[in-house]
């Protein structure tokens, strides 16, 4: 019984020993939530443009005409790699473009030469350009929550497709691959926002068409993108 008592006794103070070492302050849990991915480099964008056409030839009676409303639209993945601790980064990717050519003019390809009717026979008509590319970036995203943004790039592809569509009083129609357009697509885009809002400009340094073309143009876009994520 003796024995019994003093293991118990042992075991008592051993509990009451542990206890007194063990910290019972209350701690309050930090419940805040950083926006850390705000000050990171973005990855997905969306991007809405309006087209502005450069270097059309103008001076010839069957010169083009277009309508004033030229929309694009694009969509990027560009993946950056951190340049060390710096706010800048590198980045490559891929992208898609689909450019709309709105004539007021008729387009009319023959024995592979452009013509352009100033006589308007059909309601809507539309080049329709669609491009995958690659882009290539040096950009900066500055620390914080509301974070600034800017990049400089440059991207080369290559023309996927191509239809023209023509509605008129009667009937509608596409017709695909169309004459002397050119194939490759490059040049140089800037990028410059305040969080995930973004103002871009993308300059083609190709032509839409081949280079014997005498009715030629490049590509000024003006738009607002969109950071996803």
């Amino acid at each position: 019984m003796k024995k019994t008592l003093l293991i118990l006794f042992i075991v008592s103070a051993s509990v009451m020993k542990l206890s007194s070492q063990i910290d019972t302050t209350f701690v309050e849990p930090n419940l805040t939530i950083e926006p850390k991915l705000s000050s990171k480099p973005q990855m997905f964008f969306v991007s809405f443009y309006q087209n502005l056409w450069l270097d059309m030839d103008k001076s010839q009676k069957d010169s083009m005409t277009l309508n004033d409303f030229q929309p694009s639209f694009a969509a990027n993945f560009i993946y950056p790699i951190m340049l060390g601790n710096s706010q800048f980064a590198i980045a490559c990717g891929l992208g898609m473009k689909i450019d709309n050519i709105r004539f007021q003019s008729d387009l009319i390809s023959q024995d592979s030469i452009f013509y352009f009717n100033p006589q308007k026979i059909y309601k809507k008509q539309k080049l329709v350009l669609p491009y995958i590319y690659l882009p290539v970036e040096l950009s900066y995203t500055s620390k914080g929550e509301n974070t600034f943004r800017l990049a400089l790039g440059g991207f080369f592809g290559i023309k996927i497709t191509d239809h023209l569509k023509q509605i008129s009083a009667d009937f509608k129609q596409k017709i695909y691959n169309i004459d002397n357009l050119e194939k490759y697509y490059y040049g140089v885009y800037m990028r410059i926002g305040y969080k995930i809002i973004n103002l871009s400009i993308n300059y083609n340094l190709s032509s839409v068409f081949v280079s014997n073309v005498p009715k030629n143009m490049h590509t000024l876009s003006l738009g607002l993108t969109m950071s996803l994520f």
